[in-house]
């Protein structure tokens, strides 16, 4: 059964009101900014780097790096571009208290971005908040400068073309093939994308959040009785990093079987993994539940609807085993970060937190930052290679890839 590691980035945040403001000056501020276009459709590259989908936008004539995530309510800058991006503050009230994607309260800064510009589409006095990119993303240099948000998302229509890395952007909607799949979802007065989901025919909502990086539908633990009849791997340790930084230790569920579902009263022809978590929301549906398998349309002009057509080069980088141990650079440190159980972590008598010396003979100071440390266990994982890790304590293991061990359902306490 296949674990997401390593952590999971959660580009989520849920905004609360100003000081001093009314319900209706808040969500006329979430509402603001003006969009004009030169032309009728543009046509943008998109990148794909850790599972995020990336673009270029100019902010106030400044190049810039965005993530696309309509589960940002508003869009968000790096704060070390804040000043040389010439943003504005809002106000006397800029400082409020947020929920970011691990269910952690989180203090933002509320700002407004004169323009914003995505080649032959401006949005102007359009707002944002400011956050720090390297928490996210666990690296040294700045690789995504910003977040286009849903503030902005929700103003115009989307196309994407996964096959080919291009998004086409529009005022108008796009029209729909008879062939699509089509997706209804209602948007909140918060930005926020909700679909209806169904699982064995218990119908409730979902976020739909492109900033989450996962394969898996990600739901909060407190539901996972509701899925009783299904064998689960496990995860220990830490597994999701948002605003707040690396969320705590935690024990997560992973099931794969026995449970049918719909997506906005639609049954599509695959089965997602489903991951249980502490510290997820309620449920969340990340862009490669899409991404991995459809091009995508989205229209949130007019009717919003979601329209997906097959790729004809569908994702898959996912494997059902793993080395068991996962491993972080904490205070100049390999610390061991994750523990999956299978026949590696049984037959070893290795803790969280223990101090690995190296990892293949490389030391912290043979990586960059947790990203390339990330990077380089996970190609070690999918092309079944050996690793060899050193311990503080003298001891030294070699481990290859294994299937991850599934437990039965024990009772709402214990789970699985």
């Amino acid at each position: 059964m296949k674990f997401n590691i390593f952590l999971t980035i959660i580009f989520l945040l849920f905004l609360n009101k100003l000081q001093a403001q009314t319900e209706e000056e808040l969500l006329e501020f979430f509402h603001s900014g003006t969009v004009t276009t030169a032309s009728k459709t543009i046509k943008v590259p998109i990148e794909i780097w850790n599972n995020l989908i990336l673009l270029k936008v100019k902010v106030n004539g400044n190049n810039a790096t965005f993530v696309w995530d309509n589960g940002f309510s508003v869009s968000g800058i790096d704060n070390s571009l804040i000043q040389p991006y010439q943003f504005l503050s809002l106000g006397n009230a800029t400082t409020i208290s947020a929920l970011d994607g691990n269910n952690v309260k989180v203090s933002v800064d509320y700002l407004v971005c004169p323009k914003i510009k995505i080649k032959g589409i401006s949005i102007s006095n359009t707002p944002f908040i400011a956050f720090d990119s390297r928490t996210l993303t666990l690296t040294k240099k700045l690789k995504i400068d910003g977040v286009l948000g849903a503030s902005i998302i929700n103003k115009l229509n989307w196309r994407f073309n996964f096959d080919k890395n291009y998004i086409e952007i529009s005022e108008m909607p796009f029209a729909i093939k008879p062939s699509n799949l089509v997706l209804p979802f209602y948007i909140k007065p918060y930005n926020n994308h909700i679909m209806n989901i169904a699982f064995n025919d218990i119908e409730t909502e979902c976020l739909v959040d492109f900033g989450l990086n996962s394969g898996e539908i990600e739901i909060n633990k407190v539901n996972a009785a509701h899925f009783s009849n299904a064998k689960a791997s496990k995860l220990f340790g830490q597994s999701t990093i948002s605003l707040s930084g690396i969320a705590p230790i935690d024990t997560v569920y992973n099931i794969k079987d026995n449970f049918t579902w719909k997506l906005s009263n639609k049954k599509l022809d695959f089965r997602p993994q489903i991951s249980f978590s502490k510290h997820r929301q309620n449920v969340v549906l990340g862009n490669r539940i899409f991404r991995d398998r459809y091009n995508v349309v989205i229209n949130t002009v007019s009717d919003t609807i979601y329209a997906l057509s097959a790729r004809s080069k569908p994702n898959n980088d996912s494997s059902d085993k793993s080395h068991g141990y996962g491993v972080l650079a904490v205070d100049g440190k390999f610390r061991v970060a994750q523990i999956v159980p299978n026949s590696n972590t049984i037959n070893n008598d290795i803790q969280l937190m223990d101090e690995v010396v190296s990892i293949n003979g490389k030391t912290p100071n043979d990586f960059e930052d947790n990203y390339s440390l990330i990077v380089y266990q996970k190609k070690l994982r999918l092309n079944q290679k050996i690793m060899v890790l050193k311990l503080a304590n003298g001891k030294e293991i070699s481990i290859i890839p294994q299937p991850n061990i599934e437990f039965q359902f024990k009772n709402e306490k214990e789970l699985w």
